[in-house]
């Protein structure tokens, strides 16, 4: 059974451009964590701690972390657009290729599948970002003791 024009969001090239721009995008920004941002992290951690270290590595990811969200939010604008126009893709859409439209039930799922998944996803990224803060609290420079200067650990006296 053939479908008509109707039931099908024709490929264009801004969607096709666009698709591909989004992909080179994220292996770029991937690339540049890479070869960059863990250097960074790492050289910052290493002993002895370079002033202001700890604060700029929290900074860090807190750049990273709303980088990461702006995807998310993407997702929650298209679910919505979809439950107002109460198909999947909305209407105007740049798709990548002839994309089969869903209507009612179908389309309605998939809104709540973007709404949920991207809300999700920008709580658990935001967690780990404040877990990932929470963490680089803990490390503490280590200061250089004065030659002949030792620390002795105290045992309890509960223990043998």
């Amino acid at each position: 059974m053939p479908e008509s024009d109707l039931d099908i969001l024709r490929a264009t090239p801004r969607g096709k451009v666009l698709s591909a721009g989004l992909i080179v995008l994220g292996l770029a920004v991937l690339a540049f964590f890479q070869m960059y941002l863990l250097p960074l992290l790492q050289s910052a951690l290493r002993p002895p701690l370079v002033p202001n270290a700890i604060a700029s590595l929290k900074f860090m990811f807190a750049g990273l972390t709303a980088l990461a969200i702006i995807p998310s939010i993407a997702m929650v604008l298209i679910g919505r657009k979809i439950l107002e126009s109460g198909q999947c893709p909305p209407p105007h859409a740049w798709v990548w290729r002839d994309t089969r439209i869903k209507r009612g039930r179908d389309a309605i799922r998939l809104a709540w599948i973007s709404i949920v998944s991207g809300v999700l996803a920008a709580l658990i990224c935001a967690i780990l970002a404040g877990y990932v803060w929470i963490m680089f609290d803990r490390v503490i420079p280590q200061h250089q003791l004065r030659p002949g200067v030792t620390i002795l650990q105290e045992q309890s006296a509960s223990k043998p």
